[in-house]
């Protein structure tokens, strides 16, 4: 049975007797303490989305309730390499950069090298534009 939320903070799915011990729940949600229906649903008081945060746009990014950060947008890159900010610092690293060469018909493929705070994005040939995702925590 797959697992869901619905917007009134009910978390649906979850047999009561399949859960592990310690269970452990943010304390940004646990106002009031969560609580077991008779269906087996968790109902956890607060706001669910207050675990989100982010930046929506071109180039923006999410904090997932775990820690983990999801960032995007649009960069330039070039055969000496051109380097652009995160739009916001990985707290402690940056695990991954994925590219997109978006503009040419058969478009080199850009390496990035990166930081936790920018990445450079380097191509063989041309100066394209690309899309980026990039994750980390």
């Amino acid at each position: 049975m797959p697992i869901g939320i619905n917007g009134s903070g009910t978390i649906t799915g979850i047999s009561v007797g399949g859960l592990p011990d310690g269970i452990i729940v943010p304390s940004e949600l646990s106002t009031g303490g969560p609580s077991w229906d008779s269906s087996s649903n968790l109902t956890v008081a607060g706001n669910l989305n207050a675990t989100l945060t982010g930046s929506q746009g071109t180039n923006g990014y999410v904090r997932l309730p775990n820690g983990v950060y999801l960032q995007w947008g649009t960069a330039g890159a070039s055969t000496g390499g051109i380097t652009t900010s995160f739009p916001i610092a990985f707290p402690t690293a940056c695990w991954g950069v994925v590219c997109i060469n978006t503009n040419q018909p058969n478009p080199p493929a850009p390496s990035a090298s990166y930081t936790r705070t920018n990445f450079t994005l380097t191509v063989n040939a041309g100066s394209p534009t690309c899309s980026w995702f990039a994750y980390g925590n």
